[in-house]
């Protein structure tokens, strides 16, 4: 049913390109489709043509399941609409409940081990960013019910019109019971080329071994990362470096429609928003495991790092990313150093940071970025007096100098020189309220 049918036809066609008779091809069918199972939800239907019907039987917030391609309701609604996380496990066991034979009572908990290829069908309005999302939670979907899949298929395929939803198709490729007399493997009839007007219809071979790469060892983050024992100069600073972390995210916070409106004048109008969501994350990861912010600074910004790295898209979270490591190399360096002044230690590492940031970018004082504030303040702090106070003032001059800066770097150098002029740069304006937010904890 659904995409299934793109299965049955290549199955179908592999084998009659091989020469067999029509009752061999059609046996091949009858095999493809007993093995297949097909599922979809929508979030609207289509409207079709002629119709007079201009609003969607489904409210805003709500999703449906089991629908069919020609506007058919489906066998369920839901409200309010899950994650798609949720949905993609609910389809995922739709398919399974008819694939795998019902259990007896005598049957094993265990969970019956699978192979399939998975077809992962736009019903023709949905977008691809919600597609990629969508397929990427169906694999993780199979995973947890230990099915492997092999093979995967996406893209319009069985469309209805402009509909926005998706299905997904399971076709099993272990157990080859009925496999008699078929002309060929069923990895090898799938994997057989196949070339139609719309495009190729060739599966993706997906790794069933995943490579898992060793973080640094810098970088790991164990449930006693708490119990490691550090320097007691760095230590003893957590509850410091807490307010300083607390405070510098709430202000990325309240500033988060500024930043914005920054961004959107000089570059692509998302860093409010995404040092908004690397900040909530640091606060809710800060209240619900504290033991990584009390084992002292070097786990607090390895922990950190990891977050920042997995919840802030694009240029930013890279540097930030890099900035935190380099601090953190810098204080694990420290955890050796004979020198038990730990403002001294803190000072070398937000140097050590902003000399990373720079580094990889390229960027320097002068270039409308983030380095316009980073690099005044780190050569406050390369001071013996310097203190977190005159750093913030640096950072704030040097991000308000940015408002008659032309970009050399960063994504407003893209963006016309008299659309810039004045306009601070978002980046340098962040820097420099955390600074000022963390100097006026103290």
């Amino acid at each position: 049913g659904l995409a299934g049918t793109i299965i049955v036809h290549k199955i179908a066609g592999a084998v009659a390109e091989r020469g067999a008779d029509l009752a061999e091809v059609a046996a091949a069918a009858r095999i493809a489709a007993n093995r297949l199972a097909t599922t979809g939800i929508c979030l609207r239907e289509c409207l079709l043509p002629g119709s007079n019907a201009t609003i969607s039987r489904l409210a805003d917030d709500e999703v449906e399941l089991g629908l069919g391609i020609h506007n058919e309701p489906g066998s369920q609604r839901l409200q309010p609409m899950p994650s798609v996380s949720i949905l993609a496990q609910r389809l995922v066991d739709a398919c399974l409940n008819k694939l795998l034979p019902p259990k007896n009572d005598t049957d094993s908990e265990e969970e019956t081990r699978m192979t399939v290829a998975l077809v992962s069908n736009n019903l023709g309005g949905t977008s691809g960013l919600e597609m990629t999302i969508f397929g990427a939670s169906c694999i993780k979907a199979c995973e947890k019910r230990s099915i492997h899949v092999v093979r995967c298929l996406d893209g319009a395929l069985i469309t209805s019109l402009e509909a926005h939803g998706a299905s997904i198709t399971l076709f099993r490729l272990d157990d080859d019971a009925d496999l008699a007399g078929l002309d060929g493997d069923l990895l090898d009839l799938l994997d057989a080329p196949c070339v139609t007007p719309a495009g190729s219809l060739a599966f993706r071979r997906m790794d069933l071994n995943r490579i898992i790469v060793p973080a640094p060892k810098a970088a790991l983050l164990d449930d006693d990362a708490h119990a490691r024992p550090f320097s007691a100069f760095l230590a003893k600073d957590a509850p410091t470096l807490k307010t300083a972390i607390t405070v510098a995210c709430q202000a990325l916070i309240n500033n988060e429609a500024y930043l914005t409106e920054l961004d959107t004048a000089v570059g692509d109008g998302d860093c409010g928003t995404t040092l908004a969501s690397g900040a909530r994350s640091i606060l809710a990861l800060m209240q619900q495991e504290p033991k990584y912010f009390d084992a002292g600074a070097p786990t607090a910004l390895a922990k950190m790092a990891h977050i920042v790295a997995n919840t802030m898209g694009g240029t930013s979270g890279a540097l930030y990313t890099l900035g935190l490591r380099a601090a953190e190399a810098s204080l694990r360096a420290a955890e050796n150093s004979d020198n038990d002044d730990a403002h001294y230690h803190f000072r070398h590492a937000f140097v050590t940071a902003s000399r990373a940031v720079s580094d990889c970018g390229g960027a320097a004082i002068g270039s409308k970025t983030m380095c316009d504030a980073i690099i005044p303040a780190a050569d406050v702090l390369r001071r013996p007096d310097g203190t977190l106070k005159a750093a913030a003032l640096a950072a704030r001059k040097g991000a308000d100098s940015t408002v008659s800066i032309i970009a050399t770097h960063g994504r407003s150098a893209n963006v016309a020189a008299d659309k810039q002029q004045g306009v601070a740069d978002p980046g340098a304006i962040a820097c420099a309220l955390m600074l000022e937010a963390a100097a006026n904890a103290f």
